[in-house]
């Protein structure tokens, strides 16, 4: 199979035969609705800006598997709805010539008429004629005992030529010798009495049963011929219209003008080329160069090039099994089909495309508002009416019929309503925008204005409501009777309320569970249940106060609802954002039932005809209306659509399922039964199709390949598939599809193909490669074998040769193995070590803690950590050890044994303990600087306790004056008394300060510390040393200091010392001391600066040696051990020379603030 290609050899053929060829016809037994317009049906055109290069397609018809077959001036070539493939016959054979006739009979055979003989193809072999070589087949014909006629044009006209031929059973027998047809048979038809007509060059012939029986039409060239639904023979004639049978006579058959229907066609605008007349009863006329005309139920349209039709020549006409009528023409290809929602517009004569709103009337007649005019639908037919009519305005929108069956009609310029065939204006009602109209059996009338709410009653306003009233600041866009109340829907702010007796009754909105968005459509169903359609939140249901809610969750195909409506059989359907949804009665009762139930839905989208919108075009009311017939008249925004719920179109057949081929790895291969595809495929893809030509750009398919996939895979509009990397073996490929009626085939198609297997990928190299590796498997074991062992002669010699003793318990502490280490140090044998004899070796002291940490640790299965004394045996020493012992566990986390180490330790315990000595030292050193520095400040203290006391003498002896006065002055005894409790707290505080300074450290105490008060505390206790050498004390504290982590009475030993030193540098001539604090780099910075003699030159690092001193009496231990206070803290202690007289000190402590406990600063 090959894709089409023009062929470079011309076909001569001389001018009026060609005329005659395009008057060739083929009739069929299925058609499309005659009711509608030929303008109403889906058109597709395939032409040259779709890639169409078959040129004059002559003839089509269509096989049991489904294709189509079109035969013309470029070959033969079969067509499933998506492809065109030009068919080539089995190799050494060939076809006469070019296609030109096509029929297939039905035992399923194609048969093929050309312009220089005959051929047929069935069961995969190609049959030709020899005694129609060289013939012209014009026409085909099967009657109803099976044989097979062939029209023949012998020569050119006025030559008696032409001939009638018969096929039956391979043999073939003509008539004409005579020259009775003159130079051609041109159609043939059977009528359903058996009754064989053909159209010759000499006339029309009423061939067989009987004798032959010629009718002369002199003057006409005869074309086509074909039957109508009651019978009649219908002849086309070239460019004089259209002839029939009628009795025993050929008379003319009238057509009427598609622009009035009380005149008839003209002859010479038939031109009739091709016919056909489908089931029902449509006529189909090709013509020549005047396009395509649809006659039905006497209206006649006309379709040409300006209206879509591919060309106005005619070629052929063809009706396919599911009801498609196809148009070949010199340029291309048409399809038409019907569809299940028809459109009605301007073309079928609504006065505007713009339309409001629609009404079905209770006397069967249907009122669509348009942006000009209002229009009555009646027996087929369109009244408008306009403001000439008496409408206040052109424009029409919002529709209502009353109960004594007046039209009211809402404009822009006022109301009205329509009785007794005129219109009649309304006075007196506010003028605005109505949304909506509705009433009630007792006279009253609602209108839903974009200002408020109107009430009427026989014609005359009793009542007014401002939306205010109802609670809303935007106004109602439908509103319905119930009950005696209103139903009203909002769009801006959304929700639904019930209005009565001038109150709001209830409200729904999104809370409630309403669908969220506004609200364009309502509907009262016949239980009394409100359905509301919702923009963005599915239709809900409202019945007894309750709320449910229909979303795509529950199987909706999508969420945005413009309005609702019921049918004749209770059926809900929804026009919908996506399509046109119907959903049954038994569903929707089922889905009340249980509102998490998922619901079936079909749907009718744009493929169908329907005109979607993603925004509600129901800005008037009503959108929808369903006329007395049962058809649902609903309006898209523009023109008019209408479905018929009882009468929808149905495509029962389903459609035949081919694979059409395999391409692996770019070779392509037949898809026969038992394919055997060559070893090393990689890519696989699988073309096939399906054959349902109403819709085949979207046929869904179920594909699966057994062995591979293990559900189906759903494709649409696909008609491939692709696999990678199969391995070698037996595949079965199986595919099923649907038509556009979800009508499925559920057999399908299936492939069985094996795929080869490589020499590596066979059942032999499978085993030398097992054999192969286990060979390789037993020398790895072996080699693995050999390097463990090698490995754990290592690891003995490792563990023997460490510096440290080893051993290897079971899981309840039983030793099984000790390292020659052990055995070394402890003296003991093999035997005595393993098991418990090692405790042996352990000091009795030691013993008994040793025991209880090690059945811990196998209780719990903690890692073993303990230091314990063992034996020696050279010296008998006890020397201190570090144990460590973990468990190994397998894979379900049970110890299966534990490995220990034991490392000496003495040396580090001998160091410890020496440290601990020194650290017992320095602390005494601390502490005897500490006394020091209170000695030197014996007098000074003394000073600071004996002023306060002094003075809480003196006012005691005040405070005994002004009570033993003859009017003791007890205020003024108060306030001494007060001056004394001061007095007395002061020389505590000096007390409480000096006991903690005295303090001997036995371990640092680490807290919270306010730097800026630790000044605080030692400018109280160094005042009075101050005071005496006539030192100045001056501090700069940082405000906000942020708290350090230490030791308050070590951070006070270290103030006191710089501080007392600074004081005693300026000794001898006074001076100022300050004592600065900062924050900021993560710590505290604290400076002690003086004015005195200040530091040895080049001494700043010297000072803070031990026992290094510029005093005369000094120790020579105070910045030393000030330095190592500091350094403990993490801090740093360093000394500067001022620029001009004394020195400074400063230390930094650091301000871990998020490992202080309740800091403060």
């Amino acid at each position: 199979m090959r894709k089409p290609k023009r062929l470079g050899r011309k076909v001569f053929v001389p001018g009026l035969l060609l005329a005659w060829m395009l008057l060739a016809s083929h009739s069929t037994v299925l058609a499309l609705d005659p009711s509608l317009e030929v303008g109403q049906y889906a058109h597709t055109s395939w032409t040259a800006r779709d890639g169409y290069s078959l040129g004059a397609v002559f003839a089509m018809a269509q096989t049991p598997d489904g294709y189509l077959w079109l035969g013309g001036e470029y070959g033969l070539f079969r067509f499933d709805g998506v492809s065109f493939t030009q068919w080539q016959p089995p190799a050494g054979r060939q076809l006469p010539d070019k296609p030109y006739s096509l029929l297939v009979t039905r035992d399923g055979t194609l048969w093929i008429g050309t312009f220089a003989g005959l051929a047929s193809w069935g069961g995969g072999k190609l049959t030709q004629y020899p005694e129609l070589n060289g013939k012209f087949v014009t026409s085909l014909l099967e009657d109803r005992e099976g044989t097979v006629w062939a029209g023949i044009l012998g020569g050119s006209p006025g030559t008696p030529t032409g001939r009638l031929c018969s096929v039956r059973s391979g043999g073939v027998q003509c008539y004409g010798e005579d020259g009775a047809f003159g130079s051609f048979v041109w159609s043939m038809s059977e009528d359903g009495t058996g009754v064989l007509w053909a159209s010759a060059e000499s006339g029309l012939w009423r061939w067989k049963p009987g004798p032959p029986k010629r009718y002369e039409m002199p003057g006409v060239r005869l074309g086509n011929l074909s039957h109508a639904d009651d019978g009649r023979l219908l002849i086309g004639v070239s460019s004089a219209g259209l002839r029939q049978v009628a009795g025993d006579k050929v008379e003319p058959y009238p057509i009427h003008s598609p622009t009035n229907r009380d005149a008839l066609l003209p002859d010479r605008e038939v031109d009739s080329n091709k016919l056909l007349c489908d089931r029902d009863g449509g006529l189909w006329i090709g013509t020549h160069g005047r396009g395509l005309i649809h006659v039905r139920n006497g209206r006649t349209d006309v379709l040409t090039k300006a209206d879509g039709l591919s060309g106005d020549i005619s070629c052929s006409l063809f009706e396919d099994r599911e009801g498609n009528v196809w148009y070949a023409s010199s340029r291309g290809l048409d399809r038409f089909r019907e569809l299940p929602v028809t459109t009605i517009s301007a073309k079928q004569g609504l006065s505007s495309d713009a339309t409001k709103s629609v009404l079905a009337a209770a006397d069967g007649s249907v009122w669509v508002a348009t942006h000009d005019g209002l229009n009555r639908w009646k027996d087929g037919q369109f009244t408008v009416f306009r403001k000439a009519s008496g409408l206040p305005d052109d424009e029409a929108r919002s529709l209502f019929q009353d109960y004594r069956g007046r039209i009211w009609v809402s404009t822009n310029h006022g109301l009205a309503y329509f009785e007794n065939g005129k219109f009649v204006a309304v006075g007196g009602v506010p003028n605005e925008e109505v949304y909506s109209i509705t009433g009630d059996e007792a006279g009253n009338l609602w209108l839903s204005g974009n200002k408020g709410l109107s009430h009427l009653l026989d014609g005359r306003l009793v009542e007014r409501f401002p939306w205010s009233a109802l609670g809303r600041q935007q106004q109602a866009k439908v509103i319905l009777s119930d009950r005696g109340g209103l139903w009203l829907s909002f769009w801006t702010d959304g929700g639904v309320l019930y209005f009565k007796d001038g109150q709001v009754r209830a409200s729904y909105t999104a809370a409630e569970g309403l669908g969220k968005g506004h609200v364009p459509g309502l509907l009262l169903d016949r239980d009394g249940a409100v359905w509301a359609a919702t923009e963005e939140g599915g239709l809900s249901r409202i019945k007894d106060g309750r709320v449910t809610t229909l979303t795509s969750r529950n199987g909706l195909p999508c969420d945005t609802i413009h309005w609702a409506s019921e049918d004749d059989d209770g059926a809900l359907w929804l026009y919908t954002a996506c399509g046109l949804v119907r959903m049954v009665r038994g569903e929707l009762d089922a889905w009340v039932a249980d509102p998490q139930r998922r619901v079936e839905t079909t749907v009718w989208d744009a493929g169908d005809g329907v005109i979607l919108r993603a925004i509600s075009p129901a800005y008037y009311n009503p959108p929808v209306a369903k006329s007395a017939d049962g058809k649902l008249w609903f309006m898209p925004g523009e023109s008019v659509q209408v479905v018929d719920p009882r009468h929808l179109p149905v495509n029962r057949i389903p459609p035949p399922v081919y694979v059409e081929q395999v391409t692996a790895d770019g070779q392509t291969y037949d898809a026969a039964q038992g394919l055997r595809l060559p070893a090393g495929v990689h890519d696989l893809l699988f073309d096939f199709t399906a054959l349902s030509l109403v819709a085949p750009e979207n046929v869904p398919f179920r594909v699966k390949l057994e062995g591979q996939d293990k559900d189906w895979r759903e494709l649409v509009n696909q008609h491939h598939v692709h696999y990678t990397n199969l391995p070698p073996g037996n595949y079965r490929f199986r595919v099923t599809a649907a038509n556009n009626s979800g009508v499925w085939n559920e057999e399908g198609a299936l492939l069985d193909f094996s795929i080869d297997p490589a020499f590596y990928q066979t059942t032999w190299f499978r085993v030398l490669c097992a054999l192969t590796f286990l060979a390789l498997l037993w020398a790895a074991y072996r080699l693995r074998v050999r390097q463990l062992e090698q490995r754990e002669r290592k690891f003995r010699e490792a563990i023997e040769t460490m510096p440290a003793m080893a051993f290897i318990t079971k899981p309840d502490g039983y030793r099984t193995f000790v390292n020659r280490r052990w055995l070394d140090y402890t003296g003991l044998g093999v035997e005595q070590a393993v098991g418990l004899g090692w405790q042996a070796a352990v000091h009795p002291e030691d013993l008994e803690r040793v025991r209880d940490r090690w059945r811990a640790s196998l209780a719990t299965g903690e890692p073993l950590e303990l230091e314990l004394r063992f034996r020696r045996a050279a010296d008998g020493q006890y020397r201190w050890f570090l144990t460590r012992a973990v468990p190994l566990r397998d894979k379900g986390g049970k110890i299966v044994k534990w490995y220990g180490v034991t490392t000496d330790i003495e040396d580090r315990k001998r160091a410890e303990e020496e440290r601990e000595r020194l650290r017992r030292l320095e602390d005494e050193l601390k502490h005897t600087n500490r006394l020091n520095m209170l000695g030197e400040l014996t007098s000074s203290i003394a000073h600071e306790i004996n002023q306060p006391l002094a003075a809480a003498i003196t006012s005691a002896g005040a405070c005994l004056r002004w009570l033993e006065r003859d009017r003791p002055e007890v205020e003024r005894a108060r306030e001494t008394v007060r001056r004394i409790e001061d007095d007395g707290r002061r020389a505590a505080e000096i007390i409480t300060r000096l006991k903690s300074f005295y303090r001997k450290d036995t371990s640092p105490r680490r807290e919270a510390v306010s730097v800026n008060e630790l000044v605080g505390e030692m400018l109280v206790l160094l005042r009075g040393e101050a005071d005496r050498h006539s030192v100045a004390l001056r501090t700069e504290l940082a405000a906000e200091l942020p708290a350090v982590w230490g030791d308050r009475v070590q951070l006070q030993q270290v103030l006191m010392n710089l501080m007392l030193n600074a004081v005693e540098a300026m000794s001898e001539t006074g001076g100022e001391l300050t004592v600065r604090t900062r924050g900021g780099d993560g710590g505290v910075l604290v400076s002690v600066s003086d004015t005195g003699v200040g530091l040895p030159a080049g001494k700043t690092e010297q000072i803070f040696d031990a026992f290094y001193t510029t005093k005369g009496a000094g120790t020579g231990m105070g910045l030393a051990i000030s330095r190592t206070i500091i350094e403990s803290h993490g801090g740093r202690l360093w000394a500067e020379a001022n620029n001009g007289r004394g020195a400074s000190f400063h230390f930094t402590l650091p301000t871990p603030i998020n490992d202080i406990p309740n800091a403060t600063s």
